[in-house]
């Protein structure tokens, strides 16, 4: 997986000034921006000291010998980022592009501090080819939380991907072909499985907007394979159908709260799991031995507050949940828990703070549960190399 989009750290994107199109057919705009944070989070317990720096409910250890219970502390600069951003108006458009990554290793690349691409993509019109969120995913659900990983039941992937706009404004609809990925869990079957990919995930989204704020729904169809790579007794090869389905909205709350932003979602479906924020696998064995697509659900409910000019605060909660099936042993993911609160303060522009508390929580098919609470203070600094607008 790749990851993350924390608005709490991320700049909004920056824009053209409307002028006539004949003095824009010339116009460039190229910007430098990112910012350096630094984060001190104080583990309660024991943690698996590849996630030091972020809480994930899969991570969780439910045996408390794994990672002990001693109080653990670690101090990153892997949230820091770094990104340029171009715009050309071209054709009577903006031909936008962007390259910018952070330090927060993941895979193979677990617990280091190393540059990671995010954003590589180019726009213009209603045409976007490159990585950059997936059409499933609705990246305005991440609330404004300092903690790095963030609701483990929301869809966050980032994702190579070819996407169409052909509709676009206060209603789009957009539809994509984005690069395929298995997770697999074998369970107890014999051998050793690998995922194929014989065709695309094909991915699609209409959004409306609101004064208030946006619906959006969002689909996802994909062919989940495999092939054994030494023998096993179950088939050498096979394949399963994964869809979803995911709702999600942000929106003011109304009269009487006009600094309280709601941010909602809600997703269902069958092998799944790759375009979730955290837990689940896409196919896991029968008891027959037969590799098929899990059910999972992820909910998001999280409630930011604007409390004046220089404070903000976060409040919120999601969970992740799957169906084990009969073939997974009996420490196999079943469900992840995440709530958060968050305080902000911005004393000047460019330089916020925020302290946290994050609690997670993991149980096993099995019902054994893992809790993992921690503290955060974090601190960043942002640039820019064009002034703000």
């Amino acid at each position: 997986m790749s990851r993350r989009h924390p608005s709490f750290v991320v700049g909004a994107f920056f824009f053209v000034a409307s002028v006539p199109a004949q003095a824009r057919e010339d116009s460039f705009r190229f910007e430098i921006r990112g910012y350096a944070q630094l984060d001190y989070v104080q583990a309660f317990q024991g943690v698996d000291p590849s996630w030091e720096a972020a809480l994930r409910p899969s991570r969780i250890a439910t045996d408390e010998s794994t990672y002990g219970t001693d109080p653990q502390a670690t101090l990153s600069v892997r949230q820091s980022r770094f990104g340029v951003y171009s715009d050309v108006y071209l054709g009577g458009d903006d031909l936008h592009t962007e390259f910018e990554f952070d330090l927060f290793g993941v895979g193979k690349d677990e617990g280091q501090t190393t540059m990671r691409p995010r954003q590589i993509f180019g726009r213009w019109k209603w045409l976007l080819a490159g990585q950059t969120n997936s059409l499933f995913m609705d990246g305005d659900i991440f609330p404004n939380v300092i903690e790095y990983w963030g609701p483990t039941g929301m869809v966050l992937y980032r994702n190579p991907q070819l996407r169409l706009t052909p509709i676009s404004g206060s209603s789009t609809l957009a539809f994509a072909i984005e690069r395929p990925g298995t997770v697999i869990d074998q369970g107890a079957l014999p051998g050793t499985f690998e995922s194929r990919s014989p065709l695309p995930d094909l991915t699609a989204a209409y959004s409306f907007s609101t004064p208030a704020g946006h619906v959006r729904v969002a689909g996802l169809l994909r062919e989940l394979a495999y092939r054994t790579t030494s023998p096993a007794a179950s088939d050498p090869e096979g394949s399963d159908l994964g869809l979803g389905a995911h709702v999600s909205s942000v929106g003011t709350m109304g009269r009487g709260f006009p600094n309280a932003t709601v941010r909602l979602s809600a997703v269902y479906g069958h092998g799944i799991a790759n375009y979730m924020n955290d837990g689940g696998t896409d196919l896991a064995p029968t008891a027959s031995g037969e590799l098929v697509a899990q059910p999972l659900l992820g909910l998001v409910y999280f409630l930011d507050l604007s409390l004046s000019a220089e404070f903000g605060a976060s409040l919120g909660y999601s969970f992740t949940t799957v169906d084990p099936t009969s073939g997974q042993t009996s420490d196999a993911f079943e469900r992840g828990d995440y709530a958060s609160a968050t305080l902000l303060f911005t004393p000047v522009m460019n330089l916020l703070t925020g302290v946290s508390y994050t609690w997670g929580r993991r149980i096993d098919a099995d019902a054994e549960t893992g809790i993992d609470q921690r503290a955060q203070l974090s601190v960043k600094y942002s640039f820019s190399s064009l002034p703000k607008p």
